[in-house]
């Protein structure tokens, strides 16, 4: 079985500004967490292995996330959060910081 590309008819959302460990990166409006660690080269979760389960289930992809409209930053699993304008996302050693 041979894997497919989206072409680029699906387009993607509008860029957003989100800081990973504190660096600017480029993300946009739709893409979750996960897919922007992925698209930076960064792992949350075990770093023998990337994503486990990609839906939920089992925490490994756990990262801190803080925002500007939030009084503390707080824990959120990165694979079914969706990245938003002026968030802010924290990895570290087993996926926390």
């Amino acid at each position: 079985m041979r894997g497919k590309r989206v072409d680029g008819a699906s387009g993607r959302g509008k860029p957003i500004e989100v800081r990973l460990n504190g660096q600017p990166v480029e993300a946009y409006e739709g893409e979750t967490v996960l897919a922007l660690l992925i698209l930076h080269g960064e792992r949350a979760g075990a770093p023998e292995r990337g994503p486990f389960c990609n839906m939920g289930v089992c925490h490994d992809c756990l990262v801190t996330l803080s925002h500007s409209d939030q009084a503390h930053p707080r824990e959120a699993r990165a694979c079914l959060t969706a990245a938003t304008d002026g968030m802010s996302v924290f990895i570290g050693p087993g996926g926390r910081r």
